[in-house]
């Protein structure tokens, strides 16, 4: 099989998009994981933000969207055939757009990047509901509807 690690260079909250060229029938096999060893090591048991994703596909040009939002700053993509070849990659990010009302500074850098760090970790677990990681709000939402 084919496999490529790659590294996103920051945490990605979003879906991931791959158009790829299939020269011959193959499955391909997307692993999320937020830390190295998440995508490296088959063995690990992977939390529910890191699950893995497979597509099967026949010859010819494709687009394969994650079918749910995930947590990663890495990915491997595996293909059972060589005969795969990789176009090009996106993540689309998602993130709480609404308006924020609390604000905090201070003369200390420390404090305030720990601030601003707070900020991207709620825009990044908030959508109709807060959710205490990014990829399992789904569960809390049909709950409440």
């Amino acid at each position: 099989p084919a496999e490529l690690v790659l590294d996103m260079g920051r945490e990605v909250v979003g879906s991931l998009a791959l158009q790829i060229t299939v020269l011959q029938p193959a499955q391909i096999l997307v692993r999320y994981g937020e830390a190295l060893c998440q995508v490296l090591d088959p063995t690990l048991v992977q939390p529910d933000d890191a699950a893995d994703e497979r597509f099967c596909r026949d010859v010819g040009p494709w687009v394969l969207r994650s079918k749910a939002r995930h947590a990663f700053r890495y990915l491997r993509l595996s293909a059972t055939e060589c005969s795969v070849a990789l176009e090009n990659l996106w993540a689309e990010h998602f993130a709480y757009t609404g308006p924020w009302r609390g604000q905090f500074s201070c003369a200390d850098r420390l404090l305030n990047r720990v601030w601003a760090l707070c900020v991207d970790t709620l825009a990044a677990c908030t959508r109709e509901v807060i959710e205490d990681a990014p990829t399992r709000g789904a569960a809390a939402s049909s709950v409440l509807a």
